[in-house]
């Protein structure tokens, strides 16, 4: 759940996505919230939609609506948080805390976040191109970067279904060129 206090003089508070508690809201209601109280939309959904692909890309286990934040850009509007609380999990079921929309379920695909694209007002084509290539730089980086800061063989081992899975073939796979045949 993401309180936002409505100015500087504290006039007000609203809660972004307007749920009960911190578990109930979906990534599809926090856009519309977007589309309501942001400053730039159009900026705000696409860095949206880019988180719930990290985060399925890399496994993060701690995507739930206290880990979403907004800040506020003045005369009552708000921008989106830079993304924080991000936890590569590799023995992690792979599912969600915060569901990509009210009928997906918290099942951690990246076919679902694309059939969900035009949602967060991207189209087909950018969605299979951003999510193509994040994963091409997740799966050329995540290693070196890892070793780079010190994680051993065995730990590498370790966090590696968490980089390595099947979401990310199929993320790799949008990223291809497509061939015509005729």
């Amino acid at each position: 759940m993401i309180f936002l206090q409505t100015g500087p003089l504290n006039d007000g508070v609203i809660r972004m996505p307007p749920t009960a508690d911190a578990t109930s809201g979906t990534y599809t209601q926090i856009a519309e919230a977007i589309r309501q109280h942001s400053d730039d939309p159009k900026r705000d959904l696409r860095e949206l939609f880019n988180r719930i692909g990290f985060t399925i890309l890399v496994a993060n286990v701690d995507d739930h609506l206290k880990n979403h934040g907004f800040l506020y850009a003045g005369n009552r509007r708000w921008r989106l948080s830079h993304m924080f609380d991000v936890n590569p999990a590799p023995e992690r079921h792979r599912e969600l805390k915060t569901p990509i929309s009210e009928t997906s379920g918290a099942e951690a695909s990246i076919e679902t976040l694309f059939e969900h694209a035009s949602f967060f007002d991207i189209s087909s084509d950018e969605a299979a191109g951003t999510i193509g290539n994040m994963a091409a730089t997740i799966s050329e980086n995540w290693e070196p970067m890892a070793q780079a800061y010190g994680l051993d063989r065995a730990s590498l081992t370790i966090y590696r279904p968490a980089f390595e899975h099947d979401d990310m073939k199929v993320a790799l796979a949008l990223g291809q060129p497509k061939v015509l045949v005729s």
